[in-house]
């Protein structure tokens, strides 16, 4: 990755709010604010430039040892994207038994509404996460573990 902004501080303003987005992820998913508050300023100095210069071999032990396993997780970090134009929709997933369907329908009904006990959503919607449509009975759980940002947040796009 090559970006010229050594004129203007918008890497610098990435990076912190990148660092911030981690530690909230960080207090969801352990329910305490110990690991972030313990993670220290090399830590953080790794992390980011591990992510900067693509090199998941040393971003991925940083991760594993910071993030919370999916047998321990206590709220599932999650942030909802409706809109461009509208503020992203940041909420914790407590139930980790939740499909995405069901979460889309706790958050969303208008666009995920149930008929006979199944979700249905409305002809017009689609939902991306990571760039791929999950079918919506997957584990929410399962979708985080597998395609969460590395600020440890699940971003479900519906559009």
């Amino acid at each position: 990755l090559d970006l010229d902004v050594s004129s203007s501080g918008v890497l610098t303003t990435v990076e912190k709010t990148f660092k911030n987005s981690l530690k909230q992820s960080l207090v969801l998913q352990h329910n305490q604010n110990k690991v972030a508050l313990n993670m220290t300023k090399q830590t953080h100095q790794r992390i980011w430039d591990s992510i900067l210069t693509s090199k998941y071999a040393t971003y991925k032990p940083i991760q594993q040892d910071i993030q919370a396993s999916t047998d321990s997780i206590s709220l599932i970090p999650v942030r909802l994207v409706i809109s461009p134009s509208k503020p992203v929709i940041q909420k914790r997933c407590s139930d980790t038994s939740l499909t995405l369907g069901e979460l889309l329908h706790l958050w969303q009904p208008q666009h995920f509404p149930k008929h006979d006990d199944k979700i249905v959503p409305s002809e017009t919607i689609s939902w991306k996460c990571a760039g791929l449509s999950p079918p919506l009975n997957m584990p929410i759980l399962e979708l985080w573990n597998s395609l969460s940002h590395p600020d440890g947040f699940l971003y479900i796009c519906v559009a």
